[in-house]
């Protein structure tokens, strides 16, 4: 079954657990395999190719059928998610600068469901707190923490709820948020992508 097919994909908003199901990595039974556990292992396949425009791709899809309504996730799982991301994927960030791609996306999510509360991080339920987490996560999230606070800030404090995150995406300046080329770079996702950005004529 490929990747992407689409009848997998019309109903197939996906929550950040199943991304972290590798029951069926090594399992004859693929097509059980949950779609967003999919996307992960074909990111990471891209990653170790080289491939960063597939990924590039790959992030356009997990973006578009994200499912960020169940904000409450057993701290294990969340953690599995994170570690699994840091541990697979070459995404490192240079030290005081934004991390890049699906690590990005995680931080972005683990931010947004604390709600930039910097004193209950390590308080709250459901997600695991700062200390449990990978070193250069901790440091991927200060960073982007440090650059939304700037004034101007340098960030943004990206909201995945509402139902509008897709379209605050894809139809703004942050359309490549999730894609590994550097900003002077030739981007795929706007060659096949004929949707204008937002404010543009």
């Amino acid at each position: 079954m490929p990747l992407l097919d689409p009848t997998r994909l019309e109903n197939a908003p996906f929550q950040l657990i199943e991304f972290t199901k590798n029951a069926y990595d090594n399992s004859p039974d693929q097509d059980a395999m949950p779609t967003a556990r999919r996307l992960f292992l074909a990111y990471a396949l891209g990653d170790h190719l080289g491939a960063p425009r597939f990924q590039d791709a790959i992030m356009n899809v997990i973006t578009e059928f994200f499912d960020p309504s169940n904000t409450v996730y057993p701290s294990i799982l969340f953690q599995t998610a994170v570690t699994q991301a840091y541990s697979t994927l070459n995404d490192p960030s240079p030290p005081a600068e934004s991390p890049i791609g699906y690590n990005r996306f995680l931080v972005d999510y683990y931010i947004w469901v604390y709600g930039l509360d910097r004193d209950q991080m390590n308080m709250l339920d459901g997600l695991p707190g700062m200390d449990v987490l990978p070193p250069q996560f901790q440091g991927d999230v200060r960073v982007v923490l440090e650059r939304i606070d700037q004034d101007p800030p340098q960030d943004v404090n990206v909201n995945f709820g509402g139902g509008s995150f897709w379209e605050w995406l894809s139809g703004g300046l942050q359309k490549c948020r999730y894609h590994k080329h550097v900003e002077d770079e030739l981007c795929f996702n706007l060659i096949v992508d004929n949707r204008p950005i937002a404010g543009s004529s």
